[in-house]
């Protein structure tokens, strides 16, 4: 998801509640694949890093700190 937000136009959907850009970016780099390839190779080639909570702890890290604002 952190990829997919770096996608100005993703952002301003999600902002808007419009799906379709996340969806359409989705299924250039996800679902287009199927299981042609591993699901490693797929989040490599869609993100540019393996499989990390990196992005999980960061997520959470802003979530909190919107809280305590």
């Amino acid at each position: 998801f952190a990829a997919a937000r770096k996608d100005l136009s993703i952002e301003k959907g999600l902002d808007e509640g419009n799906y379709q850009p996340l969806k359409s970016w989705l299924n250039d780099k996800v679902h287009q694949f199927g299981r042609s390839k591993s699901p490693s190779e797929i989040l490599i080639a869609a993100t540019g890093a393996d499989l990390s909570t990196d992005a999980y702890v960061a997520d959470l890290t802003r979530k909190v700190a919107e809280l305590s604002a």
